[in-house]
């Protein structure tokens, strides 16, 4: 599939292009098949993804949708909702079940962590009926429970907080272990009790008492859900709801294979299905927001006149991308208008040939950074290509951050036909050194060619730690890398 690499989604509260995004899958490893490949691909598989053979891309890309993708030969099972809520996992992708046994459950509301102020639990010794006592002194009678104290009394250690009647005619007093303040009564009258069930808090200090409540108040809402069972013995081969997702009655929360060997198949046909349904709820074309600047361009902070209010450049630009679409006529008067006034052509690094290695490391007035990082900071400073601070730059940064890839490139996660992604951020101990697995693949891709012995001797060492079956965001259609 196509990726359209600068679209820009939001995500986490903040908006970045696809491409970016599709890098957050990379450096986290987040695996095909896994509930949170499954939750990205629902999500953002629509807006970040395009058909080539129908689209130019870079923005107004048609949205074709895509078929369901047929179901594996193998034999697995689809586990459903049974109720509508939030999803809690109690197992991990791989795990093998047993028909019956609890795979997640839906509406689960956890019980809170107790409060950080201390407090005891008054608890019955007989089960019982809560009743309100007449009058002082009056007989408990069997089977009642009488509580002695009021939300906010203070008591003393070995004082009676229950009096509890018996068959015998003996009253049982239960008393407080310690000092405190009655902070809650959870039982009603009316409200029949077990032995052994807490009826009553106590908090140490009288301003802890409401925080004590509160903790009662929410250990009150707390709910064990509804459990989601495996219908069949099995592998859970993907999780189609991820943690904390929420679903509708009915909908698939797992898909369980039956057969452990067949778990990858299963995994496939998940995450062809999330990108079906993704697309398929998607609107037939998506527009791109509007972009003040052009590819290579950065927007400067210049105060302007602009539909006779004075603002920046800025402050337009970021209009123009919130509110506004690519092609629309106020995108286009907005351009037209301003592009010349507040943008400007970004020093190119890799202007004077070669392809740019972002994470090569270069030094630069006495710092040492990526050369990704080195872009950054010649956005920030408007760096203008054609300027003398640029040709400085260049002078200093071309040579290690630009070069001419070999015929067939080494790429140490290829295993015959199959090309796995590379655990980038993952450290490792090789030769001697220590380095990340991304720094290894990137400096063999840029610079080894396929046939090396280099290549030929890492990609026999490192691919089992290393290589992974990455969350793939778009399937058989391009990443509109630039959408945000």
């Amino acid at each position: 599939s196509n990726l359209s690499w600068e679209k820009d989604v939001e995500y986490n509260k903040s908006t970045i292009s696809c491409g970016e995004f599709d890098g957050i899958i990379r450096n986290a490893a987040i695996a095909k098949g896994s509930a949170e490949c499954n939750e990205i691909l629902s999500i953002y598989s629509s807006p970040c993804c395009y058909n080539y053979a129908t689209s130019t891309g870079g923005g107004s890309a048609t949205q074709d949708t895509v078929p369901p993708p047929p179901r594996p030969d193998v034999d697995f099972s689809e586990v459903e909702a049974t109720t509508q809520g939030t999803v809690t996992l109690q197992k991990e992708v791989g795990e093998q079940v047993q028909a019956g046994e609890t795979i997640a459950t839906v509406g689960a509301i956890p019980p809170p962590p107790p409060p950080d102020s201390g407090f005891t639990e008054v608890k019955t010794t007989s089960e019982g009926t809560i009743v309100a006592q007449d009058e002082v002194g009056d007989k408990v009678e069997a089977g009642e429970i009488v509580v002695q104290k009021e939300v906010g009394d203070k008591v003393l250690a070995g004082e009676t907080i229950l009096t509890i009647g018996s068959n015998t005619g003996d009253e049982v007093e239960v008393k407080a272990t310690q000092d405190g303040y009655v902070a809650v009564i959870l039982p009603q009258e009316g409200t029949n009790v077990e032995n052994g069930e807490t009826v009553a808090l106590l908090a140490e200090n009288e301003e802890d008492i409401a925080e004590v409540q509160n903790y009662a108040n929410n250990l009150a809402e707390a709910d064990a859900g509804v459990e989601i069972k495996a219908d069949k013995d099995g592998y859970i081969a993907a999780f189609m709801t991820p943690e904390g997702g929420n679903v509708q009655d009915g909908q698939t929360v797992a898909l369980v294979a039956a057969n452990v060997d067949d778990v990858a198949v299963v995994q496939e046909y998940a995450n062809d299905l999330a990108i079906a349904e993704a697309s398929s709820s998607s609107s037939t074309s998506y527009a791109a927001p509007c972009s003040l600047c052009a590819a290579g361009e950065i927007a400067v902070d210049t105060s302007i006149l602009f539909n006779g209010v004075q603002t920046s450049c800025l402050e337009v630009y970021n209009f123009l991308a919130t509110q506004t679409s690519a092609g629309s006529e106020t995108c286009s008067s907005g351009k037209e208008a301003l592009q010349s006034a507040c943008c400007l052509k970004k020093c190119d690094i890799c202007s004077g040939g070669g392809i740019p290695d972002w994470y090569a490391n270069v030094n630069v007035n006495g710092n040492s950074m990526t050369c990704l990082e080195l872009d950054s900071v010649i956005s920030n400073s408007l760096i203008e290509q054609g300027s003398q601070q640029c040709k400085e730059v260049l002078d200093v940064a071309a040579p290690a951050c630009c070069y001419e890839p070999p015929t067939e490139p080494c790429h140490i996660c290829r295993t015959g036909t199959d090309i796995l992604d590379v655990q980038s951020e993952k450290n490792i101990e090789y030769g001697g050194a220590t380095a990340t697995c991304g720094q290894i693949f990137n400096a063999l891709y840029t610079r080894e060619e396929a046939e090396s012995q280099t290549c030929s001797m890492v990609s026999a060492d490192l691919p089992s730690q290393c290589c992974y079956d990455k969350c793939d965001l778009c399937g058989g259609l391009q990443l509109d890398a630039a959408t945000t």
